[in-house]
């Protein structure tokens, strides 16, 4: 079950640390006062971060409602 978990963990870890890297090479550009070089990339980064946030609150609140269907099922079998 967590296996999912774990993995989308990993995946944001590396777009974690692939955005601060760029950031970094921003500032860098920024105090030579050259053009940051592959800026498009960071968009990239962005756009995929915010997908597989996305991702992981979809399977959270699928999680949750299956949870929940469960404990009401329950619920009913003993109340019969």
């Amino acid at each position: 079950m967590w296996t999912w978990l774990t993995r989308a963990g990993g995946s944001w870890l590396v777009l974690l640390r692939e955005r601060n890297m760029l950031l970094t090479e921003k500032e860098f550009a920024k105090s030579q006062r050259v053009h940051v070089p592959n800026w498009a990339r960071f968009r990239k980064v962005k756009l995929s971060m915010a997908r597989l946030q996305t991702v992981l609150h979809e399977r959270r609140r699928e999680a949750k409602l299956g949870k929940e269907q469960t404990q009401t099922q329950e619920e009913q079998v003993k109340t019969e």
